[in-house]
């Protein structure tokens, strides 16, 4: 018993080491962070959006309302349950041990051509900033939209300009298309980090369609997939 009990607080330790080496931003907390809006179903009438928290949050809400000239929306929006997923970020080499958990809700039955405004949160004192979003037209309507190709490496240092500068060409864009390889090593959590850091508000906002590429799919053992023949 002695001998497991010496174990397990050598890898606590070790885990809280490699905890402390990460960047601020990089770290959950019971705040919401990586918030992301995205497509579910018809864009008329429905949405969906996932963020992250620490472990100590078990259970998450999202509001929704439709938005108004001021804030008295708020005395009408609507909370949903959200499903919450832990994640052990240890599970690939490369990151720090650290559970964390996940969340997601649907936002269906909304009116389309319509401005919404949602925040996520634990349902007590841990709230998003309220974000806002159009739905999409029941019928043909023109429609702008951002493509980018792939982000994958110098993401904070370099592809932040990129985002930025794309979001002051099109702010109305209705939605952002990401074709693959957001990223270069896909269960690397600091890349993760730089991705949502350099987009931003952005990610929350605008609604993403994020495209799996090659990158996305290497093994958490971190070996590459084996080449498929034709």
């Amino acid at each position: 018993v002695l001998v497991v009990c010496v174990v397990f607080g050598v890898g606590s330790a070790r885990a809280h080491e490699n905890v402390e080496k990460l960047r601020h931003w990089e770290i959950p907390s019971k705040d919401p962070d990586r918030i992301i809006l995205t497509f579910n179903g018809d864009p008329a009438t429905s949405r969906a959006v996932t963020w992250r928290t620490d472990a100590t949050i078990e259970k998450a809400v999202a509001q929704i309302a439709e938005a108004t000239v001021n804030s008295k929306f708020q005395d009408h929006s609507v909370s949903e349950d959200a499903v919450t997923e832990p994640f052990d970020l240890g599970l690939y080499k490369s990151n720090a041990s650290l559970i964390v958990h996940y969340h997601s809700v649907i936002f269906d039955q909304l009116k389309p051509d319509t401005v919404y405004v949602y925040r996520v949160g634990d349902g007590d004192a841990r709230w998003s900033e309220w974000i806002q979003f159009r739905t999409a037209c029941a019928e043909y309507a023109p429609t702008q939209f951002i493509y980018f190709g792939d982000a994958q490496n110098d993401v904070l240092a370099h592809w932040s300009r990129v985002i930025r500068q794309a979001h002051q060409t099109a702010p109305n864009a209705s939605f952002v298309v990401h074709a693959g390889d957001l990223i270069n090593q896909a269960h690397r959590d600091y890349e993760w980090a730089q991705w949502f850091k350099a987009g931003g508000f952005l990610h929350s906002q605008c609604t993403a369609i994020p495209v799996v590429g090659n990158h996305e799919f290497t093994p958490l053992g971190g070996k590459k997939s084996p080449r498929r023949s034709k």
